[in-house]
């Protein structure tokens, strides 16, 4: 193994080192290309080369143009050192050792193989099954392919049992004597009684490749080629991404003075094989244990070294070899003679040779991203033509169109909208566009009126129709509905569908399902064969997914002009897309519903008689109470003064004061004397309500008194339910527990009140319950988000309270996360909501906000999703799909109805580079390609990946779920120090995050009750609520891990649910132990942290020491927490935040740390950090590892040297070099095979534990 040392540990070449000349190696996985190698083989050639290398986990940084004016700021701190005991550097060798020679003796074996046409990634595949034996690989590979052609049976038929094995090996004896009589010295009988070769006699195939044999030999020469001189990704298989530049070659090793005198080293190549020997044509004849031949076919093989002949061609003659053995066994005759005369013959074996695809000579289908389709792509040209037509046709027929709707206005809706949408379909074959009012059935009727009306014509013609929906529990009441109404079983004509759950049947011609459904499906299936109508339903709502639906749809009517597209909605600007679909017609049809009564937070003052209380929470604190003169607080006022006034005396007040209020200052910006000139008709008392309350907050006292209201029934309304709109979960959890506090809702009397909540996070079956009808004389109080707002039909819903806030996405760049924040609805939502009552009976909607608010401070129009959140993972997803696959992100996004901002598009590529999800040319990754499938921010889809893989499950999902939610930590005003205090206690490691995880596991031990929970969280200033959501958040997340394959399969988050026993939560026991191996692995965790936050590095720089006298001498001092300086490598200083547990820590035992955001007040702040030692960052961090002498000294750099550590000496660096090369193809090919486990494999636990046990020793 001389050569195989001298591989790991050269100085000058390969992988195994950088240039000693102080030049940086130019790549991850082969070292010796310095400064004056990098235009040949560095970052910026080897995307134009042709050959693309995808690195799933590493991060390929496009260097910034010179003009930019950008230059990467190299540290100039003291370098950490990095060391490895002695112990662990004879450890590592030996792995890597062992892992070289067998990746060399798999490597020379596939190439063997490839001789006979197979892939060589399917030959590996067979070795490492096979445990590396070249006899039983080759023979299952042609087993599949023979069973694959002629059928299993064939190949191993039934009834040999009886025939004598000793008469099957007489007469294969005395064949064999024949053919070496025949044939002489061409058949070997190379092991006796299972293996012939004979060498074929065919001179117009070896004349061929003479030329080509002549040529290859003249470049190569006569020498053999030392191990030293080949190139390491070539011997890898995987293609090396410099091709023809490489300065290494592409042959094998010779163990001798020539490679072709090695018999195992014969052989064609793939591309890059430059080694060249005479050509060799033989016929392999195999029988395996307990093989009857003559009695049944042996396994036959025709195989070459001649480059010429292709890997099919090869496949091909040796399929129609083994049916002509086939044949020849059902007679009982020998066939080897009949078999070299076949190859022989020149016009069959041409014929054969020329087929240039087979299964089995292309690479098996992995998991990525699939390759994009032809069909799909069409010229601009084609395209724009086609827009033009369409759009020119349409204006024209539009104008004709107004007239027919007008006279045609007097028949029913039925025939109306029929006879509408046969016109548009035929003469516009891009669809229509319907504008419908609440209650007026569109999302049941219209796609009902299609079906019926396809159903009356031809049996081939009726109609397949996808209806999308914003939301799951719509998809579900809407299908049970229609099927309702047809009379029928739901999954019959009428189905749905949702993520992990369907109930359809090849008879259902009217789907329902969601808007990621169905994007869902186009990846798969591009051209949506089959389905004749797409409608889209509850457009207005502009969510991420169902703009880019709409840019999916626009190009598929393109290719497919037979489709109808049909987009339907109650409220919205019906223009913007009717234009943006080429024109296309729009329509509005009025709805017949009850009427409903509007009041606004000045009405329900005024009904209920609420007045606030002093010390309310729901108060306007001093800072808000605001007058509109500039935003001052009232001089000379004092709001209690009004209280001592008459009413004459009030009135005369109003009267000499100003009578008139900017429109667009706020109400909360008022003082009470502005607000009685604002609302002149209002009664005094309730301006004094409104005047003293925080109008921004949801007052959940005036919520229950207008709930009391309601079901004491003093009005003159009808009974009925009540459906109260709040923005989340902990709104609906404080309000219902509110309700249980007051006598007149939690039934401990009579039971006047059932009450539901109703949430995206809660059981299909849990939410189906709020449609259940209550007994008489029984109120249902519904509290739900915005989840009700659409689709969702509650028929008996009278009263609805409208908090007037939904939770809203919102994206800062600055901290490059998304976050979901309380904000106000729009117009378009509160009519929406004033919608769903008045089914049955006239309705009353209360808002909580002010009628001014109403007029003047809501927006017309929700601001569109895709301008508000990250873009990271639509990123992802237009990847993934067939149709944009090729097609660059800028010219993908530009084309959607309104395109976001292109400086946050650029963003979000770099950040997928960054994290090794996108390559440099916009090709997806294998990590990207998993990363697409989580529907979660990519840094933390990344954690809960890595935390499997490590099998760190448990706190992976935990750390992952926080960061997806929000830190639980709470810190009141009154008591912020011990708050802090509390928060420290957790403190370990340097790290928030892990400070989190050891408050959660706290919480899960010490909540063996409810009241035992509440109680650890109040003493430790702890979110109960924040607590459940994470938990809540892990086990959907295990939920994602399991549908993707990378851990145990079939877990669902209600099952998980079930599974919680006395402190946890579940997922520990859903996943297993397995799963969970080092979970008590802090240094470990730290490293998971490092490989999802990476890039988002801090340094920390103390400054020039400071030295104190003592006895002893002069003592260097520790600087103070407020001297040290984090330096981030784009934004220069930064600071930790307050809130952090590393605030006022003085010393670092590694001096990095990485964070999670980044905010910007009065100074650009970090929260939410955790130190990093220096294997993480090494073996984790991304970026290129490289190796340089500097000052006498072996540098470790990374992120173009802005991460620098001092290698103990030379072989240290060269080891830690080697180990991250192999980290990342065991992380490549763990992500590419999801289902690969890593503790069976042998190379990949070895890998695994030494990773571990340096992070965890060293």
């Amino acid at each position: 193994n001389s050569y195989l040392l001298t591989l790991l540990f050269r100085t000058g070449k390969g992988r195994g080192s950088g240039s000693r000349t102080g030049g940086r190696d130019g790549g991850r996985g082969r070292g010796g290309r310095g400064g004056r190698d990098r235009d040949g083989h560095g970052r910026s050639d080897w995307k134009s080369s042709g050959k693309t290398l995808p690195s799933s986990l590493v991060r390929t940084r496009t260097c910034p143009k010179s003009d930019e004016g950008m230059r990467t700021e190299v540290s100039t701190a003291p370098l950490q050192r990095i060391f490895m005991t002695n112990e662990n550097q004879e450890q590592l060798k030996e792995l890597l050792r062992e892992l070289q020679t067998q990746v060399l003796s798999i490597f020379i074996l596939s190439s063997y193989i490839f001789r006979y046409g197979f892939d060589r990634e399917r030959s590996k595949l067979a070795l490492e099954s096979s445990g590396g034996e070249f006899g039983a690989s080759l023979e299952q590979l042609l087993h599949q392919v023979f069973s694959e052609r002629y059928d299993q049976k064939a190949v191993s038929p039934d009834g040999l049992e009886g025939v004598p094995m000793d008469e099957c090996l007489s007469q294969r004896q005395e064949e064999a004597l024949a053919l070496a009589a025949i044939y002489g010295e061409r058949f070997s009988e190379r092991i006796a009684n299972a293996v012939w070769t004979v060498s074929l006699d065919v001179p117009f195939l070896s004349d061929n490749s003479g030329k080509n044999g002549a040529e290859v030999g003249s470049r190569n020469g006569r020498g053999g080629v030392n191990i030293r001189d080949v190139c390491r990704f070539y011997l890898k298989g995987q293609g090396c991404r410099f091709g023809d530049k490489c300065r290494f070659k592409h042959q094998l090793p010779s163990k001798g003075r020539s490679g072709a005198d090695s018999p195992d080293l014969k052989g064609p190549s793939q591309s890059g094989f430059s080694s060249y020997s005479p050509p060799k044509y033989e016929l392999e004849i195999r029988f395996p244990k307990g093989n009857r031949y003559p009695f049944q076919a042996p396994i036959v093989a025709f195989s070459t070294n001649d480059e010429s002949v292709g890997a099919a061609g090869r496949l091909s003659v040796t399929e129609r070899l083994f049916g002509e053995a086939l044949a020849a066994a059902k007679s009982s005759e020998p066939v080897v003679y009949t078999l070299i005369t076949l190859c022989e013959d020149e016009a069959t074996m041409k014929e054969l040779l020329g087929i240039s695809h087979h299964k089995y000579s292309t690479p098996p289908s992995v998991v990525v991203a699939p390759p994009p389709s032809l069909a799909v792509t069409k010229s601009k040209n084609v395209r724009s033509n086609a827009i033009e037509e369409s759009r020119s046709s349409n204006n024209h027929i539009n104008k004709k169109l107004e007239v027919k709707i007008e006279n045609l206005f007097k028949t029913s809706h039925t025939n109306l909208i029929f006879l509408l949408l046969t016109v548009c379909m035929i003469l516009f074959n891009v669809g229509c566009f319907f504008c419908l009012p609440c209650r007026c059935g569109k999302t049941t009727q219209i796609p009902q009126f299609i079906l019926d009306a396809s159903l009356s014509g031809p049996a081939n013609q009726v109609a397949n129709i996808i209806c999308t929906q914003p939301r799951r529990i719509s998809a579900i009441s809407v299908a049970q509905r229609v099927a309702q109404e047809r009379a029928e079983r739901l999954g019959n004509s009428v189905g749905y569908q949702i993520r992990l759950e369907s109930v359809r049947s090849s008879a259902t011609r009217l789907l329902y399902c969601t808007t990621g459904v169905l994007l869902r499906r186009l990846e798969g299936e591009a051209d949506l064969k089959g389905v004749t109508h797409v409608i889209v339903d509850e457009v207005h709502e502009r969510t991420e997914e169902s703009d880019f639906l709409l840019l999916v749809l626009k190009d598929l009517i393109v290719q497919r002009p037979d489709l109808k597209i049909i987009l339907m909605s109650a409220t919205l600007n019906a223009n913007l897309f009717s234009e943006y679909f080429y024109n296309c017609p729009s329509i509005h049809i009025p709805g017949r519903t009850f009427p409903v009564d509007q009041f606004f937070l000045e009405d329900a003052i005024a009904k209920t008689g609420y007045v606030i209380e002093d010390g309310s929470p729901y108060m306007r604190s001093g800072k808000q109470n605001l007058s509109s003169t500039g935003g001052r607080i009232s001089k000379g006022e004092p709001r209690d003064m009004v209280d001592d006034l008459g009413d004459d005396v009030w009135n005369f007040m109003s009267f000499c004061k100003k009578d008139f209020v900017k429109d667009s200052i706020p109400d909360q910006q008022l003082s009470f004397q502005d607000l009685t000139v604002r609302y002149k008709d209002t009664k005094k008392s309730v301006l004094k309500t409104i005047a003293a309350m925080d109008l921004d907050k949801i007052n959940m006292d005036l919520v229950e008194g207008i709930l009391e209201w309601i079901v004491d029934g003093k009005h003159s309304y009808p009974p009925g339910a009540v459906l109260v709109f709040l923005p989340g979960l902990a709104e609906i959890k404080m309000l219902y527990e509110q309700l249980q506090s007051n006598r007149m809702f939690n039934n401990r009397g009579a039971t006047r009140c059932v009450v539901y909540p109703l949430h995206s996070t809660l059981s299909n079956e849990e939410q189906q319950a709020v449609f259940s009808r209550p007994p008489d004389g029984v109120t249902k109080i519904i509290i739900s988000t915005n989840i009700a707002e659409t689709s969702v039909t509650i028929d008996d819903v009278v009263y609805v309270i409208d908090s007037g806030k939904m939770k809203e996405k919102r994206y800062d760049a600055s901290k490059s996360m998304e976050s979901l924040e309380d904000s106000w609805v729009s117009r378009a939502n509160a009519l929406q909501r004033k919608g769903r009552a008045g089914r049955v009976a006239s309705g009353v909607c209360f808002h909580l906000f002010t009628s001014h608010c109403f007029q003047h401070q809501l927006a017309e129009q929700q601001l569109p999703e895709i301008q508000r959140v990250p873009l990271e993972q639509l990123c992802l997803r237009i990847k993934v799909l067939d149709v944009f696959a090729k097609q660059t992100l800028e010219s993908v996004f530009s084309r959607l109805i309104e395109p976001p901002a292109m400086e946050s598009l650029d963003a979000a590529k770099q950040r997928l580079q960054d994290l090794g999800a996108l390559t440099a040319d916009e090709m997806l990754t294998p990590l990207g390609y998993h990363l697409a499938c989580l529907p979660v921010d990519v840094r933390i889809g990344k954690l809960m990946l890595f935390g499997a893989i490590f099998r760190c499950l448990d706190p992976a999902l935990t750390i992952a779920a926080s960061l997806a939610f929000k830190s639980p930590f709470v810190s009141p005003w009154d008591k912020r120090e011990e708050a802090n205090e509390k928060k420290l206690a957790f403190a370990l490691a340097n790290s928030d995050h892990l400070a989190l995880l050891q408050a959660y596991k706290g919480w899960c031990a010490a909540k063996t009750s409810h009241r035992a929970g509440f109680l650890y969280c109040r003493d430790n200033f702890l979110s109960w609520r924040g607590l459940q959501e994470i938990a809540s958040l892990k086990r959907q997340f295990a939920e994602l891990l399991s549908d993707i394959g990378f851990i145990k399969e079939g877990l669902r988050a209600r099952i998980i649910e079930r599974m919680c026993s006395t402190g946890t939560d579940g997922v520990l026991e859903a996943t297993g132990p397995e799963a969970n191996l080092n979970s008590e692995n802090i240094r470990l965790m730290s490293a998971m942290l490092c490989a999802a936050l990476y890039p988002n590095v801090v340094q920390v720089r103390s400054p020039q020491g400071n030295y104190k006298m003592t006895s002893k001498g002069a003592m260097k001092m520790q600087p103070k927490a407020n001297e040290l300086r984090f330096m981030t490598k784009n934004d220069g200083c930064v600071h930790v935040h307050p809130s952090s547990v590393n605030y006022m820590v003085r010393h670092y035992s590694s001096p990095y740390l990485v964070y999670h955001e980044k905010v910007k007040t009065s100074r650009v702040f970090i929260r939410d950090c955790s130190m990093v030692s220096v294997y993480p960052l090494v073996l984790f961090g991304g970026g290129q590892v490289n190796v340089e002498l500097h000052k006498g000294e072996f540098v470790i750099s990374l992120d173009d040297g802005w991460i620098r550590f001092a290698a103990a000496s030379h072989q240290v660096a060269e080891l830690v070099k080697e180990l991250r090369w192999e980290l990342d193809q065991l992380l490549e090919d763990k992500i590419r095979n999801p289902s690969m486990d890593l503790c069976s494999c042998p190379r990949g636990s070895r890998i695994i534990h030494m990773i571990v046990h340096l992070i965890s020793t060293q």
